[in-house]
């Protein structure tokens, strides 16, 4: 095994590294359940699988098809992606993860066999689709509404009917069957229905949760998304 093997076989396992871990490195900066490791080790074992593919055709001079592990890999990573699909109400999330995982394990096939201009090339396009198009797809409507069930609990009933206007204009959505009920002197009780006119993509019981909890008055909070 000469010196020259073992460089390029470092360069590549490097580079898949590094590839993988800028975008692992985006997934973990939104949350996503596959993050900057899981990326990076699915990067660095497609980059491997393609060498050892490589290594025994050529330098083992083995009468066998190198690409066939690496077929092996693609198909395989559908196990894996697969893993990262979580469904919350109505909402499916974890597609875009799973899809990154898949395109991560191509981008290492390509440098363990060798192809940086392609590799390089696909892995721009994979940053520019996870973040540029990812601002982009939030101004494309669903087509169809989105429906909150929402109990919430909380100190001053007025202000909280304007932090709920507020979001209505925000997400376009429409208050439905709005009912109170005092709990005590200090504890308001508030139902309602939170009807999206036309539904954001980004726009998910999570989402929402979030935007309710950063109201100071509110004490508890249930939302159910269908």
């Amino acid at each position: 095994m000469n010196t020259y093997f073992l460089i390029e076989s470092g360069l590549r396992t490097l580079l898949s590294m590094f590839i993988g871990g800028l975008i692992g490195w985006e997934r973990e900066s939104v949350h996503r359940p596959a993050g900057l490791r899981t990326h990076m080790l699915v990067a660095v074992g497609s980059c491997i699988t393609m060498q050892i593919g490589t290594y025994l055709s050529t330098t083992l001079a083995l009468d066998t098809d190198p690409t066939r592990l690496g077929a092996q890999v693609i198909s395989g990573m559908g196990f894996l992606g697969a893993g990262t699909i979580l469904k919350e109400g109505a909402t499916i999330r974890g597609l875009t993860t799973a899809a990154s995982l898949w395109a991560v394990a191509c981008l290492g096939l390509a440098v363990g066999s060798g192809a940086y201009t392609i590799a390089i090339i696909g892995f721009i396009a994979v940053i520019l689709i996870l973040t540029v198009f990812e601002y982009a797809s939030t101004l494309i409507p669903s087509g169809k509404s989105t429906r909150f069930s929402i109990c919430l609990q909380c100190h001053h009933t007025k202000n909280m009917i304007q932090h709920l206007n507020q979001l209505a204009n925000k997400y376009d959505a429409l208050i439905q069957d709005l009912q109170f009920m005092m709990i005590n002197e200090e504890l308001d009780e508030i139902s309602f229905n939170f009807v999206t006119k036309r539904s954001s993509r980004k726009l998910n019981t999570t989402t929402l949760f979030s935007e309710f909890i950063q109201h100071e008055d509110i004490y508890s909070l249930k939302m159910i998304e269908y």
